[in-house]
């Protein structure tokens, strides 16, 4: 039971940040990653770069509807 448990909170913390369907990085994960990333940039005293690619002209419905839309009609 112990282990079975721990599997399912794996798995609950893994798709807290991850997109199911497509298992790239959700806005939290990205979130999350980004914070992990701009924090070892500044301890190593590196560049950072991030790009951003909208695949599917979603941001037309953030710019007429609002983000918080935007994330309720991505939402499962």
């Amino acid at each position: 039971m112990a282990i079975q448990n721990a599997r399912l909170y794996a798995t609950v913390q893994r798709l807290a940040i991850m997109d199911e369907l497509t298992d790239l990085y959700n806005r939290r994960g990205l979130f999350e990653l980004g914070k992990r990333e701009v924090d070892r940039a500044h301890r190593y005293g590196r560049h950072l770069s991030v790009l951003f690619l909208d695949a599917d002209h979603f941001h037309n419905v953030n710019d007429e509807f609002g983000y918080a839309a935007g994330d309720q009609a991505c939402a499962p």
